[in-house]
């Protein structure tokens, strides 16, 4: 077989080797051609393709082969080297000398695999010796060939697909002079081969996750069941094993086996060689000593996760993950629990800590920075103000660190200010910074406590602090707990024990009247406060109402616990003095409103009564009697304020209606529920605020103001295109404008639709005549219920709507209460609809000969009513020509055009008198030439106006007349008497006129059939409007019709008849052609000359032009215009043109 260039076998990890070795192969061996090829001034010729064949007897050749050589259990292994064209091998060829130059053109890339073929070129090489190269290399002259005969090379060893490139040296030819010019190569394919890749380094890795282990296979691909099958995927990542804590590594294992979606941790790359493998975080993954990963592939291929075998050759395939935690062990005599005395008194208290596996940084002991942050992972969870006192003191002078770096030693100096109240714990945190290898730490044990000396610490309700307020509605509590002693058993159940335990709380600040109000109030706990003994070292005291009790300053109060409640050896006076608490005096109270009437409320609601006001004092106290006396109940309700005397009677009305309801709900919240008042209606939204009296709260000096709430008036607004652009008759007859009423604070009922008629019988206008035509006209159908506050009216068409645009016709709209939720009243939108124009202009200067506007220095005045014009409407370019451009014709638009362009080319002509007056001078236009008398009306659009909803249609119109001319007769008797000569050569061409009529007979549509020898002809003849009567005479006989259809153009008429064609009785094919004879008369009144028609079979017959040529032409305007008067020739006989001329 002959070989092809190799390209991008192998891995895909590798596919640069693959290009890179093919490069270097090239290069090799042309650097080797040169060095053995003489110099030659031309090339040999070669054949098309290259002069040299290459052959092998396996294919393909593997590396299994290589290393079997000459197996003699298989077929010898071959290269067979065929030169093609005249040249030939040397006839020394097979000497030894020649067969090591062959043997050298043998070349392989320069990397580790190029070594591997070395080792088969050495073994080449000796077989080439004379007593063995006749059993290797056989030269065929005949065929002029060389066939090698590869050797055994047991230890030939390559990781892919290996390229060995053949040159042939000119010295291996009988004519050098005639080299080899192609490079042929043949490839090696590798055994199937494993290299696993990953980037994990340390255990952190692997807790974090999103790691990634990549198997890659040569000459191999994996199964894609691997990631589809469960059994299959689980079975894979169980063949990957740690050497040891294997406990460890199954966590990793687990987590694979358990993430939900394989695909985003499996994958196989396209060509299938490629797995890799990402890790899932593994928050509890931990390893003291480094951990090897083998993957274990022996019996991949048997449980189908791979295509093939792996080589016996295959190396292990393994990675190294490396411990990312540090363990140390916490020691001294800090871990035997020293007393609070040891810490603050003694000092001397040692913490060790030493780490087996890292060493501390050299100067752990003497930076100020590293010590502070050592000491910052010592953290007390209490007291922590205490524990920064000893903290502070740990300074060099209290540090030492071992020769090995492995062991910390802190002794504690004595710290006076170190004062807890409880046993406090500590716990100790090691930055890793601080070690030699920077990984987390695991320390055990990880706290030590220090003991609190005997003391007694208050806890509960009361503190820190708690106000006159609290002391007179009770029940919080005081909590009393010693630290390192017990209470005797009877200290709660025993009077005299309960009273010295109260006669403890000692004022420590305040006013003498505050100390006296204090003894009272002990006086009031000793005999109804609820004593509980917890524990043995925890009692309670729950405090009872103490009515009246107003202090004026801050008291502080401290606890002395005398020494006979306690249960000591030997007996101690009293433990030492601690704070209890604080008692604050009432300095802001205030007070927030909530209740059904604060969230939302509105004028029905206080109408139908039942909404609710909820008063939540802070740091106050309702009077008992708020609720239930008179004078305190209206004191309350007066405090509801708000503007306008509408409220005031409301409130009046609260005041006397047995149905208000006042309850005191609890010491600070009193709930008021508003009766139902019908006679309240308000017109906008009514804020009130409420002013708490003193008179009904028991600690407030003055009154308090409250945030305020509203209550929403029920309103109705008007919107939509009836609004917001109001229509004009016109917008009336068309219809489609929009009504849209939007409720505010309310919603519509939800039959509002089906009773509409009751909402357009609130309408009120003052023109009842012209709104019933509209109100007739909508249905159920135009109304709809949008949403729950919306209701839209579409305005259908009006055709017999009469309304004067220029009589503003206004509607109010009033919302019946019946077709509002819960209505208690009608409810009138705004603003009002109005119909009919405001704006209006007038047109003067509206009549005109077409000399005056030949010659010029007319003006036309444009006057405007209800709206102004714009500032700029002439001065700006674009405005005065949409002003112009309103002007239009109502025939012959290319002259009047004549009119506008001039203008246009003269804007000075243009002038804005007035905000409400615009004068046009009309410029000298000399080719204004119409045909037909012409009328101007202008439309002003409304961008050119202020205060205008739309474009303006102004009254008037401007009319341009033609001046007088004498009939002279028809076209045809003038040029039947030689007349027409006469008066061209006499009179100006300007002063001759052709008058062409209207053309009342535009077009005929003959149908015909025949029937053995009856011939049936339908003729459609179609006329101007103006025409009521046909008659057609065929073969003398008249015909007449006064029936028409109207085809939106003009009338149709249809007349039918028939006749006797002999000649198709005869053999004829067809019906022989008649004449038609049609006229056309209004009233009998001839319209115009009869036309005849030919008529032959069924065909249509244009009478009239497409375009309207009626008018009064100017023989020079004919005379000049070829194709029009062609066009009024090709149409109209001279019969039917009347001349006219300026001059008798």
């Amino acid at each position: 077989m002959f070989f092809t260039n190799y390209i991008g076998r192998g891995k895909k990890t590798m596919w640069y080797q693959s290009i890179f070795s093919k490069l270097l192969l090239s290069l090799a061996v042309a650097l080797l051609t040169i060095s053995l090829l003489p110099f030659v001034s031309q090339a040999a010729t070669f054949e098309l393709g290259g002069n040299l064949g290459l052959s092998s007897s396996a294919d393909p050749i593997t590396e299994t082969d290589i290393r079997a050589g000459e197996d003699p259990d298989k077929k010898a292994l071959t290269i067979t080297l065929t030169l093609k064209g005249t040249n030939t091998w040397a006839d020394d060829v097979e000497s030894t000398a020649k067969l090591r130059t062959l043997i050298d053109g043998l070349v392989a890339p320069f990397d580790d695999d190029g070594l591997q073929w070395d080792k088969v070129k050495a073994a080449l090489k000796i077989k080439a010796e004379p007593t063995s190269k006749a059993n290797f290399f056989k030269y065929d002259k005949d065929n002029n060939s060389i066939e090698i005969i590869l050797p055994e090379v047991k230890k030939y060893d390559i990781s892919a697909d290996q390229i060995i490139g053949v040159s042939i040296a000119p010295s291996l030819l009988n004519d050098s002079s005639d080299p080899v010019t192609n490079t042929l190569d043949f490839t090696i394919t590798a055994d199937s081969q494993a290299v696993l890749i990953s980037n994990i380094n340390s255990a952190s890795d692997i807790v974090n996750g999103g790691k990634i282990i990549s198997i890659s296979l040569t000459n191999n691909t994996w199964n894609a069941d691997i990631i589809n099958i469960n059994d299959k995927r689980n079975a894979f990542f169980e063949s990957l094993s740690a050497s040891n804590e294997t406990a460890e590594w199954n966590k990793v294992i687990r987590a694979l086996k358990a993430f939900p979606d394989p695909a985003n941790i499996l994958e196989i790359l396209d060509d299938k060689s490629t797995l890799t493998i990402t890790l899932p975080p593994v928050d509890n993954y931990r390893i003291l000593e480094p951990q090897s990963i083998k993957a274990n592939f022996e019996n991949w291929n048997k449980k189908l996760f791979i295509t093939n075998d792996l080589a016996t050759s295959q190396r292990p395939l393994s990675f190294t993950i490396a411990p990312s935690f540090t363990t140390a062990t916490l020691g001294g005599t800090i871990i035997n629990s020293p007393t609070e005395s040891n810490i603050a008194i003694d000092g001397g208290q040692t913490i060790i800590i030493t780490l087996p596996n890292n060493t501390w940084q050299a100067d752990i002991a003497t930076s100020p920075a590293k010590i502070r942050t050592l000491v910052d992972g010592f953290t007390a969870a209490s007291d922590t103000d205490s524990w920064s006192q000893v903290k502070s003191a740990i300074d060099s002078n209290a540090i030492r660190l071992d020769a090995a770096k492995k062991k910390l030693t802190i002794t504690l100096p004595p710290v006076a200010k170190y004062d807890i109240v409880a046993d406090q714990t500590i716990t100790v945190n090691i930055n890793a910074t601080l070690l030699e290898y920077n990984h987390p730490v695991t320390l055990t044990p990880n706290t030590f406590t220090i003991k609190a000396d005997g003391a007694a610490t208050v806890t509960g309700t009361v503190a820190p602090l708690l106000t006159e307020a609290d002391m007179i509605t009770g029940g919080k509590t005081i909590i009393i707990t010693l630290t390192n002693h017990k209470w005797i058993p009877d200290v709660i159940s025993k009077a005299d024990n309960r009273n010295a335990l109260m006669d403890s709380f000692t004022v420590s600040s305040g006013s003498e009247s505050d100390k006296t109000k204090w003894s009272n109030a002990l006086d009031v706990i000793k005999a109804s406060a609820t004593f509980v003994r917890i524990s043995d070292i925890t009692v309670s005291i729950t405090l009872p109402r103490s009515n009246g009790f107003n202090i004026e300053k801050e008291m502080e109060v401290q606890l002395t616990v005398p020494g006979s409640l306690i249960d000591v050896t030997p007996p101690i006076a009293a433990l030492d003095p601690v704070y209890a608490f604080k008692v604050l005096p009432v300095s802001d109270q205030s007070a927030k409103l909530s209740g059904t009437a604060v969230s939302g409320i509105t004028e029905n609601d206080i109408v139908a009564g039942g909404k609710t006001i909820i008063i939540t004092l802070s740091n106050d106290i309702w009077a008992p009697e708020v609720a239930t006396d008179p004078g305190l109940r209206n004191a309350l309700l007066d405090g509801l304020t708000a503007a306008g005397s509408k409220w005031a009677n409301a409130l009046g009305y609260f005041k006397n209606s047995p149905s208000t309801k006042i309850v005191r709900d609890s010491d600070t919240v009193v709930t008021i529920t508003l009766p139902a008042y019908e006679g309240f209606s308000i017109d906008n939204d009514l804020s009130i605020t409420l002013n708490i009296p003193k008179s009904v709260l028991t600690s407030a000096s003055t009154e308090i103001t409250t945030t305020s709430f509203t209550i929403s008036a029920i309103t109705a607004v008007l919107s939509g295109t009836a609004i917001t652009a109001p229509p004009d008759s016109k917008s009336i007859i068309a219809g489609g404008k929009t009504i849209i009423i939007t409720l505010k604070n309310a919603t519509w009922a939800t039959d509002v639709v089906n009773r509409y008629s009751v909402l357009l019988d609130k309408f009120t206008t003052n023109d009842t005549v012209e709104w019933k035509k509209i109100k007739n006209k909508i249905t159920a159908a135009g109304v709809v219920r949008t949403s729950n506050t919306v209701v839209t009216i579409k305005l259908p068409p009006v055709p017999d709507y009469t309304g004067d645009n220029y009589d503003i016709h206004w509607i109010s709209v009033i919302v019946p209460q019946a077709l509002i939720a819960g209505g208690k009243k009608d409810v009138t939108a705004t603003p009002d609809l109005e119909i009919g124009s405001k704006a209006s202009a007038r047109l003067s200067g509206n009549k005109l000969n077409k000399s005056d506007v030949v010659s010029g220095g007319d003006t036309i005045t444009i006057r405007l009513d209800g709206c102004t014009w714009a500032e700029d409407v002439v001065s700006n370019a674009s405005k005065l020509k949409a002003l112009l451009k309103g002007f239009t014709a109502d025939s012959d638009a290319a002259s009047w055009n004549l009119v506008m362009t001039a203008l246009q080319a003269k804007p000075e002509n243009v002038k804005l008198d007035s905000e409400t007056k615009i004068t046009i001078e009309l410029p000298p236009v000399p080719n204004y030439d119409p045909v037909n008398e012409q009328t101007v009306s202008l439309t002003i659009p409304k961008n050119l106006l202020v205060s205008a909803n739309d474009n303006i249609v102004a009254t008037n119109q401007i009319v341009i007349s033609l001046p007088s001319h004498y009939y002279q007769g028809t076209l045809q008797y003038l040029l039947d008497y030689n007349i027409l000569t006469h008066y061209v050569n006499t009179k100006p061409l300007q002063d001759i006129f052709l008058a062409v009529p209207v053309k009342y007979i535009t077009s005929v549509v003959v149908g015909q059939t025949i029937l053995d020898n009856t011939v049936i002809t339908s003729m459609d003849i179609y006329t101007d409007s103006s025409v009521n009567k046909v008659t057609v005479t065929v073969n003398g006989t008249t015909y007449t019709t006064r029936d028409w259809v109207t085809d939106g153009k003009g009338n149709k008429f249809n007349i039918g008849f028939a006749y006797n064609n002999y000649s198709t009785a005869a053999g004829g094919s067809a019906a022989p052609e008649i004449d038609a004879i049609i006229s056309v008369s209004d009233r009998n009144i001839r319209l115009q000359n009869d036309v005849t028609v030919k008529i032959s079979g069924s065909k249509t017959y244009n009478i009239a032009p497409s375009a309207d040529l009626k008018g009064t032409y100017s023989l020079y305007k004919l005379v000049n215009d070829s194709k029009l008067f062609t066009s009024i020739l090709d149409y109209y006989i001279p019969a039917d043109i009347r001349v006219q001329t300026l001059t008798p």
